[in-house]
């Protein structure tokens, strides 16, 4: 017999809550590993007049690293919420896809700016060794 008149049952379960939580990893790792070793490669005045994108990552990182606990906690509920909300509630599964594209591109923007803070004041110090 053949089932061609039943409809498959759409599964319960995604892959985006990973994604979301390997994303979440990432941005912790990020803020409190990788900002700071750049940080810590150019002079300590230019860390101060960054400005833009590079100062709001610079920022971040700080307060990250001292507020690990809190954001943890934070991090950790939001990939359990990741799991929870959408067996509860199934078209929730998008939110969460979107959420874990949205963290990973966080991930990517932060690592931009700590290479973009790092090179800027490495190039500025190159150009006042010439000078």
């Amino acid at each position: 017999m053949s089932r061609d008149g039943q409809k498959p049952k759409p599964r319960r379960y995604t892959l985006a809550p990973l994604y979301l939580a390997a994303g979440l990893f990432v941005c912790y790792l990020v803020l409190t590993r990788m900002v700071p070793a750049m940080q810590s490669v150019t002079a300590d005045d230019s860390n101060r007049s960054a400005g833009g994108w590079s100062a709001v990552a610079l920022e971040l990182s700080n307060w990250v690293r001292g507020h690990a606990e809190v954001t943890i906690t934070l991090f950790v509920l939001i990939a359990i919420g990741g799991v929870v909300v959408p067996i509860l509630f199934r078209p929730a599964r998008l939110l969460v896809w979107i959420a874990a594209i949205a963290i990973f591109l966080f991930d990517v923007a932060l690592a931009g700016a700590g290479y973009w803070n790092m090179l800027n004041t490495l190039m500025r110090e190159a150009n006042q060794v010439v000078d």
